[in-house]
């Protein structure tokens, strides 16, 4: 078994190891049926700061699921996504499924990444400019109205 100290050095199969020892042994004292195991939603990370999940047997990584993801990190199909959580114009929610990796549809800037290139992002900082520049001069014209 892997003490505190030696747990900062070890390696994702290492720590594998020590999960399935642990798991056996608690189904052997409390047989709870529970099998631990390295999460998928973290498995990106460095090897060092890997976390672990106890789910139930045979089920999915809910964070991954949350964003339209399988454990192998594929989209899953459309009809087995999660729902847009975005409110419509009318009030209601939106019924699309998510986009791959978003927790919006393609509607509501799930697919969206914003500008890539400078001459975009330029772009984008003039017409951000200029909105202000509009929103303050309606402000000062509410103002001078009220008075």
């Amino acid at each position: 078994m892997l003490s505190n100290m030696d747990l900062h050095s070890a390696t994702i199969e290492e720590i594998t190891e020590c999960l399935e020892k642990l798991t056996a042994r608690a189904d052997a004292h409390f047989g709870l049926g529970c099998a631990f195991r390295i999460c998928p939603y973290h498995r990106h990370m460095n090897q060092k700061i890997v976390r672990s999940c106890a789910p139930c047997k045979h089920t999915s990584c809910s964070k991954l699921r949350a964003v339209g993801l399988d454990d192998e990190g594929k989209a899953l199909p459309p009809k087995e996504r999660p729902r847009c959580t975005a409110k419509t114009r009318t009030g209601s929610a939106c019924k699309h499924p998510v986009s791959p990796g978003k927790r919006r549809c393609r509607l509501h800037g799930g697919a969206s990444t914003g500008p890539r290139t400078e001459a975009g992002k330029r772009r984008i900082a003039e017409g951000q400019k200029k909105r202000r520049e509009r929103e303050k001069s309606l402000r000062t014209d509410r103002n001078r109205l009220s008075e």
